[in-house]
């Protein structure tokens, strides 16, 4: 027993690098069983290569054989002492193989001998729901909000469940390809938090973790970069602080924020959907000071007519930020909004913008209202090359291609695409500062990749009511 909980739980990991990292003690089991009881040992390995025979799937094959040991120690009447022994082992096996019980169910456990193109290119997506009903998007969980509907669970017991719960592998996007005809395929990871359980400070701690979780886990799958997406960034110091872990413990992956790409893509969408010339446009960011915003207003500053920069400022550590007074972008021909929890145009403010020919809105959560009665542009949509396959509905709507509808993809996802198919590492988004020669990378590898920009109208509107409603 001590053998086996070690090598699962391993205290010199612990001691070295502050986790109990380790393996799935199937081997080591198996060696104290061949030891202890030979006979079961040999049927157990049986039933692993028939299960493997049928299969081609190793993990299966050893969570039926250490089920087999458990019953197995009933057969042959070993008593409860040896009951105790193989049913505690069973469970310890079980509970290390969560990841491959996760992929067999979504349908992407790898098959023995299966192997990969070895000019594949894999990067890797972290990402948040928006609401509780996002959760019906993975087949884990997908039980959870019908429990919520029958009305046997409380919205409020689902976000505590779900928030105690480990990151949740949706899939992967698949059927991408190059022009040269490199294919590509990017891992889908899900933080199990909303949108205001992240911006809780509460939760820096448990936020940290699963970041670190995901970038182990993308390695592992084989991703060489793992971008953060939505919120992720915002309230992880834009990845800095991953990166820095990332690198104490000699990982490989590289870490992104995707904000080089997004800016770009919203650059290109004021540049094309402005009515007037951008030389001619007073132009104004509302929330200039995160990562996107801040990226923006550099880029325009000399280009355009005139560069409003609006952010809201912090009352201390860890606070809220005051509320957001925006009759000072009243004369704006072009508003953008980003990075904001909640709606900044809504309703009772949208008459401020009488003057605005475009507002353009890259955030998800959404910064504008669908209530504010404001002609949006979306920014940051994107369709990559190839016969897109994709679950996974990111709120950024739908396309119609020669392949059929699709969901439409952030630009922080290409990004990421971007980055593991050019392996130029260096021109990763980190941190705060976007440099622009990043950014120019970003629009000029986006167009000979065939990764295209679209605006779209968001799928679901009333995302912000389900929003507000989670954040009360």
């Amino acid at each position: 027993m001590a053998a086996v909980l070690g090598h699962a739980k391993s205290l010199y990991f612990f001691w070295k690098e502050g986790n109990f990292s380790g393996g799935k003690s199937v081997a080591t089991a198996l060696g104290g069983l061949l030891v202890l009881q030979p006979m079961i040992a040999v049927l157990a390995v049986l039933i692993f290569l028939l299960v493997l025979a049928m299969t081609r799937f190793v993990s299966l094959g050893s969570m039926l054989a250490s089920a087999c040991i458990f019953l197995l120690s009933f057969t042959f009447h070993l008593g409860v002492g040896w009951h105790l022994v193989f049913g505690a082992v069973m469970v310890l096996i079980l509970y290390n193989h969560l990841r491959n019980i996760t992929r067999l169910i979504v349908g992407i456990e790898p098959k023995f001998g299966q192997k990969s193109e070895s000019n594949e290119i894999v990067s890797a997506f972290v990402f948040h729901p928006l609401t509780v009903k996002d959760f019906r998007q993975s087949r884990l969980t997908s039980w959870i909000p019908w429990l919520m509907d029958a009305g046997i669970l409380s919205e409020r017991t689902v976000r505590r469940i779900i928030a105690m719960g480990p990151n949740l592998e949706y899939g992967e996007i698949t059927g991408i390809e190059t022009p040269d005809g490199r294919r590509a395929r990017v891992l889908t990871i899900g933080v199990p938090l909303l949108p205001d359980q992240i911006q809780n400070p509460a939760n820096r701690e448990l936020l940290d973790g699963l970041l670190k979780s995901a970038a182990v886990l993308a390695q592992r799958r084989g991703a060489s970069v793992l971008t953060l997406g939505a919120l992720l960034s915002s309230y992880a110091g834009g990845g800095t602080q991953l990166q820095k872990w990332r690198e104490e413990r000699k990982l490989t992956i590289t870490i992104d924020n995707g904000a080089a790409n997004t800016i770009a893509t919203t650059l290109e969408v004021i540049r094309r959907e402005c009515p007037i010339s951008v030389s001619d446009a007073v132009i104004a960011t509302v929330g200039a000071k995160g990562l996107i915003g801040y990226g923006v207003v550099k880029a325009l500053e000399g280009k355009a007519k005139q560069v409003i920069a609006l952010a809201r400022e912090r009352q201390g550590k860890d606070e809220e930020p005051e509320a957001l007074d925006i009759t000072p972008i009243a004369r704006a021909d072009v508003v953008f909004a980003t990075s904001s929890p909640r709606p900044i145009i809504t309703k009772g403010n949208a008459h401020l913008l009488a003057d605005a020919k475009l507002v353009v809105d890259v955030a998800v959560p959404p910064d504008v209202d669908d209530t504010a009665g404001v002609k949006v542009a979306r920014s940051g949509l994107m369709l990559l090359p190839g016969d897109v396959r994709n679950a996974i509905d990111f709120h950024f709507g739908t396309h119609s291609t020669e392949h059929g509808s699709v969901f439409l993809l952030p630009a922080c996802l290409a990004q990421g695409f971007v980055l593991a198919a050019t392996e130029k590492f260096e021109h990763a988004s980190l941190g705060a500062r976007i440099k622009s020669e990043s950014v120019a990378f970003f629009a000029e590898q986006c167009e000979k990749l065939g990764i295209k920009i679209v605006t779209s109208p968001l799928s679901e509107p009333a995302i912000y009511s389900a929003l507000q409603k989670g954040a009360e």
